[in-house]
């Protein structure tokens, strides 16, 4: 048993990351659902006493509850869309092997310079960029383990110094690509 884990937690966490996809959605998607369900049943009994009273006390609380939709929508988009976070984990082995624990960093990743550091650590393939007087300006993780160079040693350097390849000077195809288009 994982430390500070009851056996509720561990059954719902083996429920969600063992079986079908489709299993592990409805697990954590009924909640959300049964929440919807019971909301609409609630605006039901509304609208039916409000009925009771006019057609302008309906209008009213349709009036204040689509606009009370509109803004919660509308907070919760730009919430969303403005904030990321990254989290790695990495576990912590036992006496035999098997993962006792783990640890979990959290990063802020809603800067662009963030966002675009994941997306490019997440190719399989060696991405750098190159500033004009053709300093590396970027190294991703896969072109740390084709090279052999890591990221702090490549940034600031001339891209001839960190590739010694036979294309680079007037054979370069980066030159050629900025040049001809």
């Amino acid at each position: 048993m994982l430390p500070g884990m009851t056996g509720d937690m561990l059954r719902h966490r083996a429920m969600v990351v063992s079986g079908t996809v489709d299993r592990a959605i409805l697990h954590l998607g009924l909640p959300a659902a049964l929440a919807a369900l019971l909301q609409a049943g609630f605006l039901i009994v509304d609208t039916f006493w409000l009925g009771r009273v006019g057609a302008v006390a309906i209008a009213a609380a349709s009036t204040a509850g689509f606009v009370m939709w509109l803004a919660q929508t509308l907070g919760e988009g730009l919430a969303t869309g403005s904030s990321a976070v990254l989290a790695t984990a990495v576990p912590i082995p036992g006496p035999e092997g098997i993962p006792n624990g783990a640890i979990v960093i959290f990063q802020d990743a809603s800067s662009s310079y963030m966002c675009n550091r994941m997306i490019l650590d997440s190719i399989a393939d060696g991405v750098f960029t190159v500033d004009r007087n053709w300093k590396i300006t970027s190294f991703n993780a896969a072109a740390e383990n084709i090279t052999g160079w890591t990221r702090e040693d490549a940034i600031g350097k001339f891209c001839g110094d960190v590739f010694h390849s036979s294309i680079c000077g007037k054979s370069c195809a980066i030159a050629q690509s900025l040049y001809s288009g």
